[in-house]
């Protein structure tokens, strides 16, 4: 038997959630799936969906992006989807190209989001609803890239 060693730039899929019952969300890249916590059941939530995050409101409401390579255009396109309680699924945000930058996955329970920014050579933590923009903190960051939002906030 001949061993090989392939090394390869790989992307974590980082949605994890709890509904603080029995129920794990979490993404796999190609869907996200449910886990009991208790009888180690797992399914499929939602099929055919490349996401990398994940949030899951005070309804247990879940929440994600859809992020794809669009080979003929070169280009990325995504779209937020919900996918409810009743476990209908629903794109909430159209189609876009580029990177997803105007919705957040680090939301505070009012559901506001969290967001990075960089400011004249400063990373913000700015909390932003559909009208209000307050900077939380700043500080000098290398790169910030996961973060989430703690219960405290």
């Amino acid at each position: 038997m001949k061993l090989v060693l392939i090394s390869l730039n790989a992307h974590p899929g980082i949605g994890l959630v709890y509904d603080g019952n029995e129920t794990i969300y979490y993404t796999d890249l190609k869907q996200v799936w449910t886990l009991n916590i208790y009888t180690g059941a797992r399914e499929v939530a939602v099929p055919n969906v490349h996401t990398h995050e994940l949030h899951l409101d005070k309804g247990n409401n879940l929440y994600g992006e859809h992020y794809w390579y669009v080979e003929a255009e070169e280009k990325f396109k995504n779209y937020i989807w919900r996918f409810d309680k009743n476990e209908s699924f629903q794109i909430i945000r159209a189609e876009q190209y580029g990177e997803n930058d105007d919705f957040s996955f680090v939301r505070d329970s009012s559901f506001v989001g969290i967001e990075i920014k960089q400011i004249n050579g400063s990373y913000m933590v700015i909390r932003k609803d559909s009208i209000n923009e307050s900077v939380l903190c700043s500080a000098q960051l290398n790169h910030p890239t996961w973060s989430y939002l703690t219960a405290e906030g």
